[in-house]
Formats: C-alpha cells, structure tokens, sequence
C-alpha cells in the first residue's frame, strides 16, 4: 500500500512538472532588453587642498585632494516606434551614493522591424542628452535583443 501511494505522487509530481506548459512569451513576440551598469560623473570637483588646509589634518588623512564621493544618478528613457517605452531615474549604489547605477528592463515587443532610440542623462544638466543612440532592428519570435551602454566609449551598443 506504501509502495502504491509513492507511485500515484510521483505520477502526480511528473505530470505536474510538465503541466501546465510556461511561456516567458507569446509565441509571435520578441523581447528588448535594456541592461548595464554605469558610474555617472561627481556632483562636484575635487577641490585642491592648500598646505596650510594639509597641515591641519591628521598625517594619514592628508591628501592633495579632497574629492566628494556621492555621484549623479542616471537619468535613462527608452522609446520604441516613436513611444515612449521606459524612463526611469536611476539613483547611484552605496551607502555613500558613489557606486553605479543599475538597470535591467525588459520589453515585450511583437515581432517584426522596430525603431529602437535610447537617451542617457548623466551629469547636472536637466535638458538635453549625455549620450544618444538610435536603430532599426528587425526582431523574430523568441528572439532577445539587448541594449548595453559602454563605458568606455561612452555610447550605446546594441546585440
């Protein structure tokens, strides 16, 4: 009777593993994703310390400069076909808000050719763009398509 009842809940246990059957998505759309890890400029400039400022401080904490941590956030948007897809303020990590700011959105997307413009905000300025991309792609079903900034370069990729 054990060995019935441990046959009928594996039975139940197998069936359940395969039904109902799970789809990330649709089976006609594609999927956009906007993802990376950016440091945006300082809020403000290391200042250069004076001799007489250096002379005040203890010996292990003297230094030419004295350089605030905390960095802007990163202002991102993301459109689609001439809409407005995503846009987000993204706030630096860190206790001391000097660390990058990090994003991972997804956008479900029909397939088929699409207009894929995105715009990066990372200094002061409240108008205007830092660094601007746009593209044609042509998406299949399934397919994932990434959107990455480069550092480096200090523009957008797209994969």
């Amino acid at each position: 009777m054990q060995a019935g009842l441990f046959g009928v809940l594996a039975v139940g246990l197998g069936a359940l593993s395969v039904w109902p059957a799970y789809r990330a998505l649709p089976s006609d759309a594609a999927v956009i994703k906007l993802s990376f890890s950016h440091s945006a400029d300082r809020r403000e400039a290391c200042a250069k310390l004076t001799p007489e400022e250096m002379a005040r401080l203890p010996i292990n904490m003297r230094m030419r400069t004295d350089c605030r941590r905390d960095r802007w956030p990163v202002y991102v948007e993301l459109w689609l076909d001439g809409r407005k897809a995503y846009s987000h303020t993204l706030p630096p990590a860190g206790l001391q808000h000097d660390g990058p700011s990090t994003i991972y959105q997804r956008v479900p997307v029909p397939a088929g050719v699409h207009h894929v413009d995105v715009r990066l905000r990372d200094t002061g300025r409240t108008d205007g763009y830092d660094a601007a991309a746009a593209r044609d792609i042509e998406l299949s079903a399934g397919q994932s398509f990434v959107v990455d900034f480069d550092n480096a370069g200090r523009q957008f990729t797209f994969r």
